[in-house]
């Protein structure tokens, strides 16, 4: 995990999806490169899943409604390239051995150097990839710290925030809750959890949380995480009863990335979502944190508050005899 480039690249988190999402068609298939020293200098977690449509298909752990982002071979500093070009040259060694006809990539940044030789390595063997562009993964940078951030906001956006935070600082009944690890945090959890589906259900949508599967893996990745300190859930209070929170990983210099996000859709004229928000980027400047990143998903509030969008794929590459 020491070379993850996000906590949804650490054995914390792809084990965790492993053993809430496992079932009788998918096979663990994780590869290990090492030197011939032994050294281990990259790998590619993955799992191959067999689909009466598409055959057997590599795939990374924690793809599809998951939404893992940033994912990548782990890689030593410098040996990227040499990891993936490796890896997709076994691959069509091991065809046959392996039985695959789809590589499936998804969630990856545009400029990947791992996944980018991979797909190259594979191309030259005839393989051929198609690519689709996803939703965007989006960053705020905090480098030049809170007044840095407020400066980069419009004028409206500017005086926005401060009348949000106006109004959670002059009212002795609100509190911001940080839990991070112990007992309290299975509570915590349980609590964004009902916040999430009572927002979701109220629209007539059923919430990601009534998927069992994905309860549970988000329960084991918490637990997990939380053993070293990469997981928090930063929750607004109204006299102790939560009205919004929020679900952060942490990779290891201290940036965050909002992963679940929930409200009582009863506060909403409240803009209970928007003042936490708005605490969370104070509070993380505060702490001297290099940026939040709010992952996949075009919505409007993230782009207002000054995040920079960044490009997210899937690409799918097919053995020659599938083509």
């Amino acid at each position: 995990s020491t070379h993850a480039p996000t906590p949804m690249q650490s054995p914390a988190w792809l084990l965790a999806w492993w053993d809430a999402f496992a079932n009788h068609n998918t096979r663990l298939s994780i590869l290990i490169v090492r030197t011939n020293a032994g050294e281990v200098i990259g790998l590619a977690p993955f799992y191959l899943r067999d689909h009466w449509t598409d055959g057997k298909t590599l795939r990374f752990l924690g793809s599809g409604r998951v939404c893992s982002d940033f994912q990548t071979l782990p890689s030593l500093p410098g040996r990227e390239i040499e990891v993936g070009t490796f890896i997709g040259q076994w691959l069509i060694g091991a065809q046959t051995k392996l039985n695959w006809g789809i590589v499936e990539l998804e969630g990856i940044p545009h400029h990947d150097a791992a996944t980018t030789a991979l797909i190259g390595a594979l191309k030259q063997a005839r393989c051929q990839s198609y690519q689709s562009q996803l939703e965007s993964t989006w960053r705020l940078d905090l480098t030049d710290g809170w007044q840095g951030f407020l400066a980069g906001l419009s004028r409206t956006q500017r005086s926005q925030t401060r009348n949000l935070l106006n109004r959670f600082d002059k009212n002795s009944d609100w509190s911001l809750r940080i839990i991070e690890e112990g007992d309290a945090l299975s509570e915590a959890l349980q609590q964004c959890i009902d916040l999430h589906q009572k927002r979701w259900n109220a629209v007539g949508q059923p919430g990601c949380f009534a998927d069992k599967r994905f309860t549970k893996f988000v329960e084991l990745a918490s637990q997990n995480l939380a053993q070293d300190r990469r997981f928090r859930i930063v929750t607004l209070e109204d006299r102790g009863v939560p009205m919004a929170s929020h679900i952060f990983l942490l990779d290891a210099a201290g940036n965050q990335y909002m992963y679940q996000s929930a409200r009582d859709p009863s506060r909403d004229a409240q803009r209970v979502g928007q003042i936490l928000n708005a605490l969370e980027v104070r509070l993380a400047t505060e702490e001297a944190r290099g940026f939040i990143d709010f992952l996949r998903g075009d919505e409007t509030y993230k782009q207002r508050m000054g995040a920079v969008a960044a490009n997210c794929l899937r690409v799918r590459v097919v053995a020659p005899r599938l083509v």
